[in-house]
Formats: structure tokens, sequence, C-alpha cells
């Protein structure tokens, strides 16, 4: 690319930057065509995302310069921050903040913010280009990945402005005055230290420079770059200095090199530029190494050779710190009349120190000031309220970049259209959206309003697409409540006897060897498919017992249980209580065991009301309905299910050892834990509240906890 942006370079000013833009523009498009792709790849890999969800990142510290970070971040709904430079088409500050075109340069343009009509032209043909360029180049290399796993009407844009915290890699010392907003914070230099001493051969060189100093060149990484002949001049230029110079090169040494030019294929930058006999740095003009020049203060001789670089040393020349010379045109009178301007001429070293100092002059670093600020995004979960609400307007409704942006809605409407979303959660975007353009009360003015700002108010609300929990009208009622009031109370007035008392919990469950995971995932167009047994074979019926003490019985049958097997199990439960009795040290009274179960009709049958007459040791007490909440073994049967299931079992007698393998992997705190759990609710019981619960993970929505339900 560098000879063809050398030809562009011969061209009259007022083109050769949008020359140079051109060239670029292929790069573009060929570049995020393949992050679209890789990012497609990793949201498909069901078993890598899950890994990145169960880790449960923070945050996502992201470059925007590529795209891979922002998009993963915000399919893994975490808050995002960026450490970031360029986005897209340029600069991000132009993707964030008001940019008025009158007077801050459009990256590329190599303008200055003090523009004649002539050059704002010039500046507005550059943004237009990068319009064209992003709506044209680059939204359509994510369009089918944003369609198949984003909400509708995500672009691009929308995502990278959600960022919670721009952490922008500039300064102003360095930069032209502009306008900003309050997500943006500024940590230019933030990589740039204090100088550490050399190597020793390398501190002898610099010691032998006298009081003349040294100029030191680096290119970065176009440190083999550069043509055979300007590399000649440049060569001949250092051999006619009285000074030393160290040079990073990579190459065939040049013909005309001095002795007093020390050749070295790596050099530490930031400990050279910091020495006190370094007098001047030839650079090409990268941001990283401008900085430690300011840090350092140290006066720059420019050869800029692509991208940012003619603007950066644009940026150091208007303020009087660099002398700025055309790679394309370079002769060796040319390169020598720049450096021996920048050493004996004291205003590029004063102008520098004072940009020095400028910068160095901060309550906190930059690297502080960058570290703070993440950990803020952590402690906080994000810094919504810093976000500017123009970010949610359709396109349509923004003002252009110089007049600043419009808000659509007010937060007292905002309100409005989340407390939407409160009193009804499956409520369809598409009404939302009808309800807002109809109501003239609370949303007058409104006459329209896209489905994409409607889901990214909810989104910015932190509210996300969920699976519906279907909850009875029953379940509440005043009947069900007074069953609530009555269980609990009884349950306390069982725990206040003086009798030592044991609280069994029993229930049925079925298993068949077609059960596997309901939801799965596929491309949009294909079924989600799961490989199962052809014949599903009977229903293998497991009754079972938990306490305190864990998993007390259990009993497997093949098809459905009925009275007499339930029979069965109690004699079994009997027999297994008596055991552990008398197995553990005697106690004053013999312990009374209370059975909780639901009011299914088997368990109401006259045999089993019989069995309990029979056995005065033994009690039962009979759930409320619709109340799975209080029965623990609710969630020993979900975990138990997914336990057997990991085993894949393809034949009953297979799905039977498996049956009992799970079993031996619940152990005794997780019961508790589940017991504990399902006393949580006694005060809302007996405070006759709503309880819209189900059972499994809808009981736990915040994993963290969930703690009292895990399984080893």
């Amino acid at each position: 690319m560098l000879p063809a942006v050398m030809e562009c370079r011969t061209y009259p000013t007022f083109i050769r930057t949008l020359c140079q833009q051109y060239l670029i523009t292929p790069l573009f498009d060929q570049v995020h065509k393949i992050w679209a792709r890789s990012v497609a790849t990793i949201i498909e890999d069901t078993v890598f995302i899950q890994k990145l969800q169960d880790t449960k990142f923070d945050l996502m510290l992201t470059d925007p310069g590529m795209t891979i970070g922002v998009l993963l971040a915000t399919y893994l709904e975490l808050p995002i921050v960026f450490n970031v430079r360029w986005i897209n088409t340029g600069e991000g500050l132009f993707t964030i903040a008001p940019s008025p075109i009158s007077y801050v340069p459009v990256p590329g343009s190599e303008l200055h913010d003090q523009m004649d009509f002539l050059e704002r032209i010039k500046n507005m043909l550059h943004y237009l280009y990068n319009v064209i360029e992003q709506h044209l180049i680059i939204n359509p290399a994510y369009s089918d990945l944003l369609q198949r796993h984003f909400p509708p009407g995500t672009d691009l844009l929308s995502l990278q402005r959600t960022a919670d915290i721009w952490l922008f890699r500039a300064d102003f010392v360095f930069e032209f005055p502009r306008p900003t907003i309050p997500n943006v914070v500024y940590i230019g230099g933030f990589h740039c230290k204090k100088a550490q001493p050399l190597p020793a051969k390398l501190e002898a060189f610099m010691q032998s420079s006298g009081d003349h100093g040294v100029v030191f060149m680096s290119l970065g990484t176009f440190i083999s770059a550069l043509p055979r002949k300007v590399t000649e001049a440049i060569a001949a230029a250092f051999a006619e200095l009285p000074h030393k110079v160290i040079w990073r090169f990579v190459g065939e040494k040049p013909s005309s090199l001095g002795n007093n030019t020390l050749l070295l294929e790596w050099l530490p930058q930031s400990d050279l530029l910091g020495h006190p006999k370094t007098r001047a740095f030839v650079a090409h003009g990268g941001t990283n190494g401008l900085y430690e020049a300011i840090y350092h203060s140290v006066p720059v001789v420019g050869l800029p050779l692509l991208f940012d670089q003619f603007d950066n040393l644009l940026r150091l020349k208007v303020r009087g710190a660099a002398r700025v010379v055309e790679a394309y045109s370079l002769t060796k009178e040319d390169f020598l009349g720049a450096l021996k301007d920048v050493l004996e001429n004291p205003s590029f070293h004063t102008n520098m120190q004072h940009l020095s100092q400028l910068h160095r002059d901060k309550p906190m670093t930059p690297m502080d000031t960058a570290i703070f600020w993440i950990e803020y995004v952590i402690r906080n979960k994000g810094a919504p309220h810093l976000q500017s609400a123009g970010f949610h307007l359709p396109w349509t409704q923004r003002r252009p970049p110089g007049g600043g942006r419009l808000r659509l809605l007010s937060e007292g409407q905002e309100r409005e259209l989340v407390n939407m979303v409160i009193a009804n959660n499956v409520i369809r975007l598409q009404e939302i959206q009808r309800r807002v353009i109809e109501d003239d009360h609370l949303f007058r003015g409104i006459n329209a309003i896209s489905l994409s700002t409607i889901d990214r108010i909810l989104r910015k609300n932190q509210f996300r697409m969920k699976q519906a929990y279907r909850v009875p009208f029953e379940r509440n009622s005043d009947r069900v409540k007074n069953q609530r009031v009555e269980y609990v109370q009884r349950i306390f007035e069982i725990e206040g006897r003086p009798v030592p008392h044991e609280i069994i919990f029993v229930d049925e469950a079925g298993f068949n060897l077609t059960k596997r995971r309901k939801r799965g995932r596929n491309i949009i167009g294909h079924r989600a498919i799961v490989n199962v047994p052809g014949q599903r074979g009977g229903n293998v019926t497991m009754c079972t017992a938990i306490s305190q003490r864990g998993v007390l019985h259990r009993h497997a049958v093949l098809g459905p249980y009925n009275t007499m097997l339930l029979l069965a199990f109690l004699d079994g439960l009997r027999q297994h209580m008596f055991q552990l009795d008398y197995r553990e040290p005697a106690q004053p009274e013999q312990p009374h065991y209370v059975v909780v179960w639901d009011n299914v009709s088997f368990h109401r049958a006259a045999l089993v009301r019989d069995w309990f007459t029979n056995n005065p040791r033994f009690s039962n007490i009979f759930l409320p309905a619709y109340s799975p909440f209080l029965n623990p073994i609710e969630e020993l049967f979900s975990a138990w299910r997914w336990k057997v299931y990991d085993r894949e079992p393809y034949v009953r007698v297979h799905l039977l050892q498996a049956m009992e393998e799970a079993c031996l992997d619940i152990s005794v705190d997780a019961c508790q834990g589940w017991i504990r759990h399902a006393r949580g609710f006694y005060p809302r019981c007996l405070a006759r509240a709503n309880i819209a619960c189900d059972v499994d993970e809808i009981l736990w929505p915040d994993p963290d906890q969930r703690q009292d339900a895990e399984v080893e």
C-alpha cells in the first residue's frame, strides 16, 4: 500500500487525502466481512458460548476498532468498556460525540480547527465519504449476523453506542478542542512511564555523544517500509550531524551511513526518549510514539507514511513541537534542514516541554483513571446514566453532527413504556408501539417510534427477553392463600411440640427413555433436533422421601403409582426410619414422623388413612394447592432428572441403573438447602402475598442465590 499512498501524495493538497481514503476502503470491506464471519462462528458454537456464560464475566473490555468484542459482549449481555481511538471508518469521537464539521477536522483530512471555506468543503467531503463507507460498505457485512442473532432493527453503530464507558486514547494537549459527552474518559498516553536505565553498551553509546546528544529514529512497524533512495538520503543527512544517531533499522545497510550512526533491529524506545542525552525523535507519527515524545518532552521530526500519521504529526506541527517532511519527495537537503531546525531552534524544545508539563499535570495518571472507570462499571453493573439519549432516536429524528441530538421520549414517558412491560410481561413490541402512537395524553406529539427504539429503551432499563412462565389464576385465590396459612401454622405447631419430630417430604416422579431437553438452538429456518430412542417405553415412576438427613428412601416401579404401591413404599420407609433410630443413640422419647405430600387422590385413600392409624408414630399433612414451592422434593426431582439424562440411558435397564447412580449424587447439604429455601416462602404465605413462582431454575432467577441448591 505504501507505494500507492506515495503516489497519492503527489496529487494536489485538496484531493490527495481523498485518494488515500479511497485506498483503505477495500481493506474495510474485507476485514469487516472476516470479523462478521468470526462472530457468527463463535455465537453458533453453543458449547463455547455456554462456557462464557457460566464464567459470569463482569464486563467486556475491548477495542471497537475490531468489532468482535462489542458484538460478543452485546450477545452475552455484558457491560462494555471501550479502549478506543479508532472505530469503523475513523476516530471514535465522530461516532459517539457531537462533531461540528465546521471546526472539527474529519480524520484523514489533514486539516486543523482553523479552516477556511475551501477547507470546510474538503472536510464535508471527507465526512460524507465516511457516511457512505459506513452504510454501504461496513454495515452490509454484518446484516446477516445481526438479523439472525440480534433484535430486529439492530445495526452495528447502535450496538457500539451502548458501551458504558469509552476510554479514549487521546489528550487535548495533543488533540484539537471539540465537544464531548459524559461517558467519554480521556486516557491519552496511558502507556507512558518513567525511563529505565539502558543496557550498558547502549548507555556507553549515549554518553559518547558529549554535549551534542543523540538523535533517535524509529518507524515502528514500518521499520523496513521506506524505499532505498529514501533510506540513503536519511543516512547521508545523519552523517553530516555532529550528534550521535540511533536508528532502529532492518534491511540492507545504507551505503551513505556515517560513523556516528548506530543501527539496531530492536531498542527500548521509551527508555531512549526519556534519556537526558536524547535531543530529537525522528518518527513516522504513530500515536503511541508521539505520546511518549510528549511525555519525555522530545521534539519530533515527522516522516508520515500511512493512515492517521499525517493527522497526528499535523497536530504537533501546529503546536510548534514538530517539523514534518514528505517521504515521497525526501532529499538529503530537506531532511537535514528539518533536523537542524529542530535541533538548533530552541522553540521546538520549549514548546514540547510545555506540552509535557500540561500532559502530566493531572490529579490522576491516565492509567489510574482507566482502572477507576473499569472498576466503576463493574461495581455499578454498567453506566447507562452517562449515555446520551440521542442514540435511542431513529436517524430521521437526529440533527446533523453540528447541531446536537433531540430526545424522542422524556424520562417520564420512558417510565410509562417500562410500566407497560411490568404490567404485562408478554406484551409485544408492536402493541407497545401502537399504544404509544395512539396515546395523545402521555405520549403527546409522538407520531412514530421504531421497534428498535422501543427495544433499546427496554434494554437500557435492564429488560431482556425471557421464557414466559404460566401461572394459573387460581394459584393466588383467597382459598389457596388460606390453605397456605393453615399449612404453615400447622408446621409451626408441630415444631413447637416437646416431642421430637422429623418432617419427611414425599412425592412421585415419572421417568422415560425419550425425555431430553425441550429447547435447543439451530440456524434460523432449521429445527433444533435431538436424537432419542424410537420407542419411549413405559414410564418408570420413582417415589422418594427426603428430610434434613438427605434422601431417606426411594422405590422405583414400572408404570404409574397406586394405593397398593404407596402402602408398600410407606412400609419400607417405616422400616428404614426404625433402623436409623436403632443405629443412633437412644433418645428420651421416640421421635414422631410427619409425612408432607400433595393431595392427589390415592394419598387420601381409605387404606392409606388406615395405615397412619395403625402406625401412631407417623402422621401426614397435605400441601396447599398450587404451591409446589413449599415442597423441597420438587427441586430434588429437577436435579435428579438431569443427572439421570446426562447419563443418556437408551434402554430400561440402563434407565433404572442411571436413576440409582444419580440418586447417589444427591448430597445431604443439597436436601437441607432445598428445605431451607422452601421455608423461605413461609413469611409470604402468612402475609397472604401473591406468589407467582415455579420450581426448577425459576426459583432462583439470580444464580448467586442458588448456592443451597447446588449438587456436587
